[in-house]
């Protein structure tokens, strides 16, 4: 307040009340509803000089804060549970695929979230607000997770066009049944013919089943040598190398912990703004 028309000589403003008194009314006459909360009221009284003449005033400044507990309750504890969601679909059970298709719903409530609070935020403002950098933070880190499986999932698509341990390890068994199975059969045959050198009345040796002996021999012999290279190769490839299996596991575990490291420094980050 000003008289603009009159010098300070002639008008001096003053103020009646302290401004303890002026805060304890202000207290008890302000609503304690609404979405404002009354802090403290200032006067200041001073002298301004205009064109070399001074004029008294007397200015009250009203300190309010806005509530934080709306924003608390309805956007900021939902987004931060879904955000804690986010973080516990890493670990669990599923394929990436399946967590990446979870985690896209998961965004589309992350983005009707913000678009309750462009209705709730101031219209202008030359700084972001905190609950807004909020908002974007756990949307990049969202999204960041969302990259993550689906790099995963290339790595494991990728590791399928190479046969498995347990595929490796159930081939070499079945090899290995075969080849005893042929040496076995070799086994009979020999006897087959011993026994058929000797004269005996009751089996008459025939002279093609000598020829069709050795011809069966020679095939098993083939057989043989072509397992015994299979079981060089497979184990060849379980020496050489650590699982392809194995690295994409570690790799997964790599991002999750710097995503992980990174979410909680930028929440620590949020928490020291929201205090300041």
């Amino acid at each position: 307040m000003a008289p603009s028309l009159y010098t300070e000589n002639e008008v001096k403003l003053k103020n009646i009340k302290t401004s303890k008194s002026t805060n304890q009314e202000s207290h008890k006459y302000y609503l304690a509803g609404g979405e404002w909360k009354f802090q403290k009221v200032e006067i200041i009284e001073e002298t301004q000089i205009y064109n070399l003449s001074k004029y008294s005033t007397v200015t009250y400044e009203i300190i309010m804060k806005r509530r934080s507990i709306l924003h608390e309750l309805i956007v900021i504890l939902p987004m931060f549970v879904l955000f804690l969601l986010d973080m516990a679909i890493s670990y669990a059970f599923a394929s990436p695929a399946e967590k990446i298709a979870f985690k896209v719903t998961m965004i589309l409530q992350v983005s009707f979230l913000s678009v309750m609070l462009i209705d709730k935020l101031p219209p202008t403002s030359d700084y972001p607000p905190v609950i807004a950098m909020f908002f974007i933070g756990i949307f990049a880190f969202m999204v960041l997770g969302i990259l993550e499986n689906a790099c995963m999932e290339y790595f494991k698509e990728q590791n399928s066009k190479f046969p498995s341990f347990k595929t490796k390890n159930f081939l070499r068994k079945f090899l290995r049944k075969k080849k005893i199975k042929a040496e076995d059969s070799v086994t009979d045959v020999g006897e087959e013919i011993d026994m058929g050198n000797k004269p005996t009345r009751e089996f008459p040796l025939v002279e093609n089943d000598n020829t069709d002996s050795l011809v069966f021999l020679k095939q098993v012999t083939l057989e043989l040598q072509q397992i015994k290279k299979h079981l060089a190769l497979e184990e060849g490839k379980e020496v050489s190398g650590p699982p392809i299996q194995k690295k994409c596991v570690q790799l997964g575990k790599c991002l999750f912990y710097i995503r992980f490291i990174l979410s909680l420094g930028f929440i620590v980050f949020i928490v020291v703004q929201w205090t300041s």
